[in-house]
């Protein structure tokens, strides 16, 4: 990724396409969402979406769930820090 992003210093919208297969998706309340990355490549960024598919099982209730995935969103607002304006859509598959 850093080799594409040093080549396109000029964007100014930036989407990923990103789909997990997981059991536990705790690992991306510490996730970096590629923020360093675009701090260091994409100077003129004005938009940001990350798509997120989920597929996962195993969590033991849908509360877990719910709440994990409300702190990955909350972790994603914290680390791109409204520089640009950044979206996380998550898109479930059970």
């Amino acid at each position: 990724m850093n080799n594409f992003l040093s080549y396109v210093p000029n964007v100014e919208q930036f989407s990923i396409y990103h789909a997990e297969f997981c059991a536990d998706i705790s690992g991306y309340l510490s996730y970096d969402w590629l923020s360093s990355l675009i701090n260091s490549y994409l100077p003129l960024l004005h938009s940001f979406k990350y798509y997120f598919e989920l597929f996962y099982f195993g969590l033991s209730n849908t509360y877990d769930m719910e709440n994990i995935l409300s702190q990955i969103k909350e972790h994603f607002k914290k680390v791109h820090n409204n520089q640009y304006q950044s979206r996380l859509i998550i898109i479930e598959r059970i």
